[in-house]
């Protein structure tokens, strides 16, 4: 009941419904009202025990979703693989500038580099975010993380102190280059499929 309001509500821009207990079945319901939902700045979901299903279901609402500035959600059950779908829809979401995650069931590095990732939307100095994301990429999610901030740092500044770093670091270096030739691999793939020739094939 309360999902379906929110949903078509137009006047509430804060909702705090933390240590409720909602589990995964609430987190998406109130996910699926999210994406419908055009003035709510700020949700507390502390304290639900929402796990990962819950998660990914809030991380699809985030991809579409475009007025939510402040999400908490401390405190739950959320493992590895939905505190990285989060990561994931924060390639396209623009708008989210707050995001608190302690307390869930992932290690302190991965949750401060996911929290750090909504900050690009907030225009924080690239050097506050990059060291943050990139340091000890040998963490769970690393890699998925930075994937993400290399999307995400489309401004000069943001862009020339990755490649800084990039010069500095060869662990960096190396990541940074990995993706980005995974990327191209996945083009020239995508490229050569759409003309009807598939590269792993060989010719009899």
């Amino acid at each position: 009941a309360l999902a379906e309001a929110l949903r078509g509500n137009t006047t509430l821009i804060e909702l705090n419904l933390s240590n409720n207990e909602i589990g995964d079945d609430g987190a998406k319901a109130i996910a699926e009202a999210l994406r419908d939902n055009t003035t709510l700045t700020t949700l507390y979901l502390g304290g639900n025990d929402i796990g990962d299903g819950g998660a990914k279901a809030i991380a699809e609402a985030l991809r579409v979703n475009t007025t939510l500035t402040t999400l908490n959600l401390i405190g739950n059950e959320i493992g590895v693989d939905g505190a990285t779908v989060i990561a994931e829809a924060l390639r396209d979401n623009t708008t989210l500038t707050t995001l608190t995650f302690f307390g869930n069931n992932i290690d302190s590095d991965l949750q401060d580099r996911i929290e750090q990732l909504v900050k690009i939307n907030a225009d924080a100095p690239a050097e506050e975010i990059i060291p943050i994301i990139t340091s000890d990429l040998q963490a769970t999610g690393s890699s998925t993380l930075l994937n993400v901030l290399i999307e995400k740092t489309n401004n000069d500044d943001a862009a020339a102190r990755l490649e800084l770093l990039c010069d500095q670091n060869e662990t960096i270096r190396a990541a940074v280059q990995s993706i980005r030739n995974r990327a191209m691999e996945e083009e020239m793939v995508a490229a050569a499929t759409r003309q009807g020739y598939c590269p792993w094939k060989r010719a009899l």
